[in-house]
């Protein structure tokens, strides 16, 4: 992942998609944004339970766009015991 806040030239959709190492971020007008990134980062090095992200979509070509539109966070103390379920959470 970059040190900055967006990559230097313009990325497309495609492009993004290969990059998998770059971890979670979006995509605008062309433009990789890390916040999303930076989120996971901080409650990962700190402990602090779980976030998430929905998937991408492709919102506009040419410079493209591409967005995860929610972000969740899940405390470590409501994380069950057995893990995270695969149905809703309480």
């Amino acid at each position: 992942m970059p040190g900055t806040a967006t990559t230097e030239h313009l990325v497309t959709a495609d492009e993004l998609f290969q990059h998998p190492e770059w971890g979670c971020c979006e995509l605008v007008d062309g433009k990789v944004n890390f916040i999303l990134s930076l989120i996971f980062q901080y409650v990962r090095t700190n402990d602090l339970g779980k976030a998430f992200n929905a998937a991408g979509f492709i919102l506009s070509r040419n410079p493209d766009t591409v967005r995860g539109p929610d972000v969740m966070f899940l405390a470590k103390a409501r994380i069950p015991a057995g893990g995270i379920p695969k149905e809703y959470l309480n």
